[in-house]
C-alpha cells in the first residue's frame, strides 16, 4: 500500500509542478522575458565595455562572426533550499573565414558562489521583475566567464 501511496504522491507532485512551471512560462511571454535576449544585450554590453572589438549590425561585413547560443537553462533548488536559482548554459564560438577561432561553453549553477538571487516558484509565476532580475544575472555572470575566456 505504500508503494501506491507514494505514486499517488508524485503524481499530485507532478500536476503542482507543471502548473507553476506553465506560470513561469506564461508571465515570461506575457513581459517579453527572453533568456536568448537576455545573453544577446549582455554580450554586447560587456563587448562595448571591454572594447574588445566593434560590434557590426546583422548583416554588415564583418571580420569575424560571433554566434552564441543558450542551450540549456531553467530554474533549480539549491541543496534543501525553498527557492529557486536560476541556472544557464551558453555556448560562444567565433569563425573568421569559415574557420574556427575561438569555442567555449559555461554554466551558471546553483552552486555558483555570485549565483545569489532567487526566488520562490510563486514569486517567479507571478512577478516578471523577479524573472528578469534573476536571469540577466546569470546571463552577466555566463557571459562574464566567455568573455574572459575570449580574452586569453
Amino acid at each position: 500500500m505504500t508503494g501506491a501511496g507514494s505514486v499517488v504522491g508524485t503524481k499530485a507532485a507532478d500536476g503542482a509542478t507543471m502548473d507553476i512551471s506553465q506560470a513561469i512560462l506564461n508571465n515570461m511571454r506575457a513581459h517579453g522575458i527572453d533568456v536568448g535576449q537576455l545573453v544577446r544585450e549582455s554580450f554586447e554590453r560587456r563587448i562595448k565595455q571591454e572594447g574588445m572589438f566593434t560590434l557590426v549590425a546583422e548583416g554588415e561585413r564583418a571580420d569575424a562572426d560571433v554566434e552564441i547560443m543558450v542551450p540549456q537553462w531553467g530554474l533549480s533548488l539549491k541543496n534543501y533550499s525553498t527557492v529557486l536559482y536560476p541556472v544557464i548554459g551558453v555556448n560562444g564560438s567565433m569563425k573568421r573565414s569559415g574557420t574556427s577561432v575561438w569555442r567555449n561553453f559555461n554554466t551558471i549553477s546553483p552552486f555558483n558562489e555570485s549565483n545569489t538571487l532567487a526566488y520562490t516558484p510563486e514569486q517567479y509565476a507571478t512577478d516578471p521583475e523577479a524573472l528578469r532580475a534573476a536571469f540577466s544575472r546569470v546571463s552577466d555572470l555566463a557571459v562574464g566567464k566567455l568573455i574572459e575566456d575570449l580574452k586569453q
